[in-house]
């Protein structure tokens, strides 16, 4: 009886196991960056290739995350302001925008982007937890 038992049982949880590492999305980005404090609460990830821009609350503090994005031809600006993100559910929530939601999230190719990152508690912006980057957008071929 216990033989047969593992027989069936062994196979059932090998191919569970399988069916969970298949499923699992993989997420590449080019960059990341999280807030500037001693246990960051925030975390931003971007892939060029779509203008891919997720923002993430990491950890169960009472605040959420506010990015920022914009651009520029040039390094040294000036930037256009594209768009923000607050994420705000908590420990663990992701907030996620790209190129295919169109209009301002469609960053032009061949431009710098300007990100920053900050925690947010109602309407208030933490400055001291800012973080910021400028990121390649390269053309894509």
């Amino acid at each position: 009886m216990k033989k047969s038992l593992r027989r069936i049982t062994i196979p059932i949880i090998a191919a569970a196991a399988s069916l969970a590492l298949a499923t699992t999305p993989a997420f590449a980005y080019d960059n990341s960056m999280h807030t500037d404090d001693t246990d960051p609460g925030g975390v931003v990830y971007w892939t060029n290739n779509g203008d891919k821009l997720e923002v993430c609350d990491i950890e169960k503090d009472g605040y959420g995350v506010h990015v920022g994005i914009s651009w520029s031809y040039n390094y040294d600006g000036p930037y256009t302001d594209a768009y923000y993100i607050n994420q705000t559910a908590g420990n663990g929530t992701c907030g996620y925008r790209d190129a295919g939601d169109g209009g301002v999230y469609n960053i032009p190719e061949g431009t710098y982007v300007w990100v920053w990152i900050a925690l947010k508690k109602g309407d208030k912006i933490d400055t001291d937890t800012r973080d910021d980057s400028v990121w390649l957008n390269p053309r894509l071929s």
